[in-house]
């Protein structure tokens, strides 16, 4: 469950792809955590992709260019509006065939079927989310046992080492 990291120089177009056809696999399904993972790694795809459209779209405007270097503020203001605007359209691009693709494939027999599969994968999950959870709290009550056990230790150390001297002060008392 890492972030995902969308990089500028890739091609944006195959990693949405690539990303898109994998969200609709059932693994991802059923699974909401990387369901989410995966669409906030295409938003990155997305953003970066319509940087590049904008970017190369001023930079083929004299106009554009002059004003970039004239005054880079403004420059800025106007590329990233232009750049929502872009991004705004790729989304709701994809959504669109994301919502075409869901609408084909719905045979009742298939959805059951679907749906107890999904309930047997979150009850295995669910399981190893409790076995986990077990295995940590056994493992936080070893460590505290431990720590008690080395405090104990090192209490009785202390006792020790104030009667060795005492016993000292005495015999020198002597």
């Amino acid at each position: 469950m890492k972030l995902l990291t969308a990089f500028e120089f890739q091609d944006h177009d195959a990693h949405i792809a690539a990303h898109m056809a994998f969200m609709a696999t059932r693994m991802v399904q059923i699974n909401p955590q990387v369901y989410a993972l995966l669409q906030s790694h295409i938003s990155d795809h997305v953003s970066f992709k319509a940087k590049a459209e904008v970017r190369a779209a001023m930079m083929q405007n004299p106009q554009m260019t002059q004003m970039a270097q004239q005054d880079p503020q403004q420059f800025d203001i106007m590329f990233e509006a232009e750049v929502a605007k872009v991004a705004a359209r790729l989304t709701q691009e994809l959504a669109q065939s994301e919502m075409q693709a869901a609408a084909g494939k719905q045979d009742p027999l298939i959805k059951i079927k679907q749906q107890e599969i999904d309930l047997r994968a979150m009850d295995l999950q669910r399981k190893a989310e409790e076995t986990r959870f077990r295995a940590e709290q056994e493992n936080q009550r070893a460590a505290q046992r431990l720590e008690y056990e080395y405090d104990k230790l090192a209490q009785q150390d202390e006792q020790s080492e104030e009667r060795l001297e005492v016993a000292r002060e005495k015999i020198q008392s002597k």
